[in-house]
């Protein structure tokens, strides 16, 4: 493997924490925005179908 490719790697690394720690900021954001809570459950139930191709995220 190259320093090239390795130096890639790391980026793509770098950008998805980024990524990452955005959207969970984000996420955190809209939390503190409103009363309605999730249980563990329906959050894990709704990222599963996201993953899997299914859009209905909450």
């Amino acid at each position: 493997m190259g320093r090239d490719t390795v130096n890639f790697i790391i980026d793509k690394y770098y950008k998805s924490i980024d990524d990452l720690e955005t959207r969970l900021s984000e996420a955190d954001h809209l939390a503190e925005m409103t009363d309605e809570k999730y249980t563990h459950d329906e959050v894990f139930e709704r990222i599963r179908k996201r993953l899997k191709g299914k859009k209905d995220l909450f």
